[in-house]
Formats: structure tokens, C-alpha cells, sequence
């Protein structure tokens, strides 16, 4: 969800906690420049404290974003990239009846959360083919995958940042679980992240 409310609201509240008991997993941005304007610089649904991965943005040398909310001690502080992104900016259409596109430069955890999402889809499919996974925890009819949950989600993000820190940023980034390091397949600390979550 690349968007933000200044206020929650209650019907999209209720439909988060239902695509929760679900199985769907939730993205929001956590918003631009609000911390400037606003005693609450995290916009709705981004600021739920449960149920909703709140994404913000880093630089390309993983710094936080200045147009970024604050850190906050009791939240999780994720972000992805979400600055000097290029793409396509299509313009209005010319008088020959051809639209016009140009390249231009984006910003802002508005884009920063759809790159989240990729990321999760990327460490789902990689537990669906993943053979131990599979043989590990097979998946029933009717039951939920364990990480379409939103705490085992969360416990893999946490072993995709460099060092998860409470109070500081925590850029995800997938070669930090993906890459084989020390003898340790990925698959062993996707398992370890289901056990510790009692999933």
C-alpha cells in the first residue's frame, strides 16, 4: 500500500486483521517528510503496530532516508531502497496521438514498499521449491504457509538486515540470508526463524 491517512480508519483496519488471519501479508509506507509537519510522522496503515510491515526508504549506500519518519525504539525501522530509482514517466499524449514517454528519477517509501514486497514474494517462492523446506514443514490443504504470517515474515526480515538493531535503521537485504556463510544453507535460518516463533 503506497499510501498514508493522517487518521486510522477503522474499515481498513478491520480488513488488514482479516487478510492477517488469512495468510495475506501487509506493506504500507511509512511516508515523506511528515516528521516536519506532523506529531505523527508515520501515516495509516503504515503505523499499526502489529499486522503491517511499515516500510521506509534508504539511499544506495543503505543510508536512512532524510525524508524519512524518525527511528523509533519500538518499531522496526525496515526500509529498502527508495531513492535515484529510474523509470518510465509517461507524459500526455502528443498531438499525433502517441504518448509520450520519458525517463525520470522517483523517491519516497511510496516506492521503497512495493521493493519490500518483491523481497517477500522472492523468500516465499524460494521455501516452495526448496526441497528440506518443503520436506521440513509440508503444507496441508487448508493450512497456512507459516511465512504468510506476519511474526514469521517479520523473524526473516530480521535475518536479512546486516545487524538488527532496535532503535536504528534496518535495511533488508536478501544476499545477507540467501548467500551460503559459514557452513549455514538459508534454508537453516528460515527454519530457525519458524522455531523461534513457535509456528
Amino acid at each position: 500500500m503506497s499510501l498514508g491517512f493522517v487518521e486510522s480508519v477503522d474499515g481498513i483496519r478491520q480488513s488488514i486483521l482479516t487478510a492477517n488471519a488469512k495468510g495475506i501479508l501487509v506493506f504500507a509506507a511509512a511516508s515523506n517528510d511528515r516528521a516536519y509537519t506532523s506529531e505523527y510522522p508515520i501515516t495509516f496503515p503504515a503505523s499499526m503496530p502489529w499486522g503491517v510491515f511499515c516500510i521506509n526508504s534508504h539511499c544506495s549506500k543503505y543510508k536512512w532516508s532524510g525524508f524519512n519518519p524518525p527511528h523509533f525504539d519500538d518499531r522496526d525501522n525496515f526500509c529498502t531502497i527508495g531513492e535515484d530509482l529510474h523509470g518510465p514517466d509517461p507524459l500526455p499524449t502528443s498531438s499525433s496521438g502517441r504518448a509520450i514517454i520519458k525517463a525520470r528519477t522517483f523517491k519516497g517509501t511510496s516506492y521503497s514498499t512495493p521493493i519490500a514486497v518483491g523481497l517477500a514474494a522472492l523468500i516465499l517462492e524460494y521455501s516452495r521449491s526448496c526441497r528440506p523446506l518443503r520436506e521440513w514443514r509440508p503444507i496441508k490443504d487448508g493450512t497456512c504457509e507459516p511465512l504468510k504470517t506476519f511474526e514469521i515474515m517479520r523473524a526473516v526480515f530480521k535475518k536479512m538486515c546486516y545487524k538488527y538493531v532496535k532503535n536504528g535503521p534496518n535495511p533488508i537485504l536478501p544476499w545477507i540470508l540467501l548467500e551460503q556463510r559459514n557452513d549455514c544453507e538459508p534454508w537453516e535460518k528460515i527454519k530457525e526463524a519458524i522455531r523461534n516463533e513457535g509456528i
